[in-house]
């Protein structure tokens, strides 16, 4: 075992670094914390136990959260190939992996080749070199890329194998090594490697460069010097031209993300109990959860209420099918407000805008409607572009209205005409919104003044015409935290305070600003957060703090993906994520309102399956999606909050009735990040995560009221197989256009399952004990 020889190199770290392009394969590990990969094409966000693979000839730059620790091993790229005699090696994480299974098996081998690198093996030398080649066997077989194959394998094999011995060989004296001409050999090495081997050789001078700006105080002209470059100015051009600065800014932007080689003790031990831990938890087949909580101690608490249900276009509910929908969601849900846009559309609005010959007919039916239920509008009045996108790049329907007005004289002729048609008192209950980075044309026809301006003139109409009604805005795109306190920085100091702020909340990140550039043309990135939502609520709240505003706040659109050619939407994963973003967060808004209401607001041409990604609670056909029911659930939990985990929240609604919301939400892995939203198809959303463990939950409540007759106790249960319509789909191949039959068939099983039993209460204590699901939630109700 002494012979072993080590290939690789590891670092841990709680510092930021960054990866040049040198003949390595490296692999992040995230200890604990949280940290963001920046590489020539991404922006990865990682979180503790995740997993990254920068390939040979990549770059990257690694910035760490405050309190993370991240590891790096390195696997020299020539040796990988002479050991698993191959060439031309590719490693990519969004390979197929149903249920995240080989993920999982290469974040156990790299915990424990890191566990053993930190001394926490009692026989290092045997387990290091088995860890090592296990490592290696799985990169291989189930995270490589795929490559045309190589015909000249024995003769790869054999060049690769002079290259280790030696790598300063010029391209004639590999050659005669290897009994072949020089350019045999040239063409053979830019097959294995990818490029030329001029190429290679300059890179490895210049990494050689690299290495002296990063470990000596030399000067620049010395180091050149020395690596045989007798002009300066040939070489500062050569280095540029392959890392992108010079090579005295490459040696201080390295100092300034320099990684720390040595750990302290502490360090090394903290490491080591947190591998440990994560090994532990990684070994067993179940996570285990055990919930305490007695239910005398509880505070009252304002639990999450569905006020808010948006529809989208106005137009849409001139039909009939969406509005039985929305009926439906009303009575179910207990909606207060529907949120609607396109208000002044081609589809709604018929006049000219430069006299009063205004017709709002088409506005009087929708509006109409809603007061007939007792329902009141939220309105967003902005110009919003028609659009619909399937992914973060990718848009299904996109359409700008070719009309304009008069923004100013719309807005009075419409404010007047609803309070003659409605009473000043109803109109003066409902909510006003302005937004401006969803529209891509300004509000008004030859406008020059810029988004405050409009927004104060149109604030100080509204007042002047219904002096109570609430004027809510901007609708800022939260997804750049620096872009996000100017917007509501300058949004709140222009003169006219809302009497709602309101933000739009997804899982993206974008550069640069909304008011140079329309979020449609921007590159968006996704972040991987569950835990998302609250960290920008969070947010909001603090710049609202810091300017002392005193209104609401409202989250008027949010979700874990904007795509409606996603069928993570039509998952229970949705659901699931829904149940823990809400009760992580809802302390933090006065309201979040529901995106969306139905299917049908992204109805086009590539819609005729029963399910499609969309954002709906509904599908088009009105069969009840996941996400309908944790809204559901949500909505019934009880008055008196006794206990909240990150697996369960436990409610009273009196003094013998409780409400327990359990929930098994799965972490998405890297396929899902590094992938476009509308390439997963239904059959394949098990690849998409990082595990699919069941959980063991038990529940032990204490204090319990005694009485003579036992309790009733009714479970509704909801996973993929008990109430998710996608899997009863996928039994049917994913058939489009199924019969009405099949729809009716899925319609009638897509109801959560049901268990009803009864239980007498020993000494005030009822344990309850069951097996979750992956992604399942389960309402239980005591009675």
């Amino acid at each position: 075992m002494s012979e072993f020889q080590k290939n690789y190199s590891i670092w841990i770290t709680d510092g930021a670094f960054l990866i040049g392009d040198t003949p390595e394969v490296h692999i992040l590990y995230v200890v604990t914390g949280r940290c963001t990969v920046l590489t020539e094409e991404n922006l990865i966000p990682l979180g503790g136990e995740d997993v990254f693979i920068i390939n040979y000839h990549e770059r990257a730059q690694v910035s760490l959260e405050k309190d993370s620790l991240i590891a790096r091993i390195s696997l020299d790229y020539f040796s990988f190939c002479r050991q698993s005699e191959q060439a031309n090696l590719r490693f990519s994480l969004a390979l197929p992996d149903p249920g995240g299974k080989w993920y999982d098996q290469l974040k156990i081998l790299v915990e424990k080749l890191l566990l053993i690198h930190t001394g926490g093996d009692v026989c290092p030398t045997l387990s290091e070199l088995s860890e090592y080649y296990a490592l290696l066997c799985l990169l291989l077989q189930h995270f490589r890329e795929a490559d045309p194959p190589v015909k000249e394998s024995g003769r790869v094999e054999k060049m690769l194998m002079v290259m280790q011995q030696g790598e300063d060989l010029s391209l004639q004296q590999l050659a005669a090594q290897m009994y072949l001409s020089p350019a045999v050999v040239s063409r053979l090495f830019q097959k294995a490697t990818g490029e030329k081997f001029s190429q290679f050789k300059k890179r490895i001078r210049l990494e050689k460069v690299q290495s002296e700006l990063i470990s000596s105080q030399k000067p620049v002209t010395a180091i050149a010097m020395e690596a045989g470059y007798t002009s300066f100015t040939v070489f500062n051009r050569t280095f540029k031209e392959t890392f992108g600065v010079t090579p005295s800014q490459y040696r201080k932007q390295f100092q300034e993300h320099s990684v720390q080689e040595s750990i302290d003790p502490d360090m090394l031990w903290k490491v080591q109990q947190l591998l440990r831990e994560n090994k532990d938890s990684t070994d067993k087949q179940y996570l285990v959860c055990r919930v305490e909580a007695d239910v005398r101690q509880r505070t009252a608490w304002n639990p999450y209420r569905n006020r808010i249900l948006t529809v989208g276009a106005a137009h849409l509910l001139l039909g009939a099918n969406i509005q039985s929908q929305v009926e439906f969601l009303v009575q179910k849900l207990d909606i207060e407000y529907l949120r609607l846009w396109g208000l002044f559309s081609e589809q709604m609005l018929q006049g000219n805008g430069w006299d009063d010959t205004f017709s709002f007919s088409n506005l009087d039916m929708v509006l109409d409607f809603c007061v007939d239920h007792k329902l009141k509008l939220h309105f967003d009045l902005s110009p919003r572009r028609d659009f619909s996108p399937a992914s973060e790049a990718r848009e299904i329907y996109s359409r700008q209205s070719s009309k304009q007005y008069d923004w100013f004289h719309l807005l009075d002729a419409f404010l007047q005409h609803i309070r003659r048609c409605y009473t000043e008192e109803t109109v003066s209950g409902w909510i006003f919104e302005f937004t401006f980075f969803l529209n891509e044309a300004c509000y008004s026809k030859n406008q020059q003044s810029d988004f405050w301006d409009t927004w104060k003139r149109s604030y100080s109409l509204v007042k002047s015409i219904l002096p109570f009604a609430r004027v809510a805005g901007p609708g800022h795109i939260c997804g750049n935290p620096q872009e996000t306190k100017k917007i509501i920085g300058e949004f709140l100091e222009c003169g006219c305070l809302p009497d709602i702020v309101t933000t739009i909340n997804y899982p993206y990140y974008y550069e640069g600003s909304l008011k140079e550039q329309p979020i449609f043309q921007k590159e968006l990135k996704k972040i991987n957060d569950g835990n998302f939502l609250v960290g920008q609520v969070k947010a909001i709240q603090q710049i609202l703090h810091e300017l002392n505003f005193q209104g609401e706040y409202w989250v008027s659109d949010w979700g874990i993906s904007f795509a409606n050619r996603n069928f993570i939407q039509d998952s229970c994963y949705r659901a699931s994520a829904v149940v823990y973003s809400l009760l992580t967060a809802m302390e933090d808004a006065d309201s979040f309102n529901i995106f969306c209401a139905s299917d049908l607001l992204s109805a086009y041409g590539d819609t005729g399956n029963v399910l499609c990604g969309s954002l709906g609670l509904l599908s088009q056909t009105g069969i009840c999606k996941p996400v309908y029911y944790a809204y559901l659930f949500l909505h019934h939990l009880g008055r008196y909050k006794i206990l909240q985990t990150n697996h369960c929240v436990i409610t009273a609604e009196g003094e013998r009735e409780y409400r327990i919301l359990c929930f098994n939400n799965k972490k998405l892995g890297p396929r899902y990040f590094i992938l476009p939203e509308d390439f997963h198809k239904p059959d394949s959303l098990d690849e998409l995560f990082v595990d699919l463990k069941p959980m063991e939950m038990e529940i032990v409540l204490t204090g319990m009221p005694q009485r003579q007759n036992a309790y009733y106790i009714r479970q509704r249960i909801l996973n993929e197989e008990q109430g998710g319509p996608l899997q009863k789909w996928i039994r049917l191949g994913c058939i489009p256009n199924l019969s009405r039959d099949d729809l009716e068939l899925i319609e009638r099983s897509s109801i959560p399952d049901g268990i009803l039993e009864q239980r007498k209460v020993t000494n005030g204590e009822l344990k309850l004990s069951f097996t979750m699901k992956p992604n399942e939630i389960r309402m239980i109700y005591i009675s």
